[in-house]
């Protein structure tokens, strides 16, 4: 288990919570090729940026659901990012699961995917290595 960045630190969520969602997010993005891993990356550190915009009792309820993850072994953790995977089309939880997906993915996606890594990385970032621009066209 990756260490958290040293700024790693959150106003929203506790330094347990943070390395949950590390765990989670270095099961859905592992280091692969040239792409880092997500602790790695250390994108973690600027979750606040992302949380800000969670209604209060969503950031306290993703809270208590990464306290309870806090507690399994990543093996448990890896059958929860399965489950969210296919369960959405089991009848009896597949709403449920939805939910649960969207929690928890959006989260990780956007630190992963936002171009901003820890200050003491120095390698590339995922959006530099499938070499994406974002390209702010003025209105007319």
């Amino acid at each position: 288990m990756a260490a958290l960045p040293a700024n790693a630190q959150s106003k929203i969520f506790t330094a347990k919570q943070l390395q949950v969602l590390n765990r989670l997010g270095d099961i859905m993005f592992p280091a692969y090729d040239d792409f880092p891993s997500f602790s790695t990356l250390g994108c973690i550190e600027h979750v606040d940026d992302i949380a800000a915009y969670l209604h209060p009792q969503d950031a306290e309820d993703m809270g208590g659901l990464l306290n309870v993850f806090a507690v399994c072994p990543t093996v448990i953790l890896r059958f929860v990012v399965w489950v969210t995977q296919v369960g959405q089309q089991w009848p009896a939880v597949g709403g449920l699961v939805r939910m649960l997906d969207i929690g928890l993915r959006s989260i990780i996606l956007t630190l992963y995917f936002s171009g901003k890594g820890a200050g003491e990385y120095t390698g590339k970032t995922p959006l530099e290595l499938i070499d994406y621009h974002v390209t702010d066209i003025p209105a007319t």
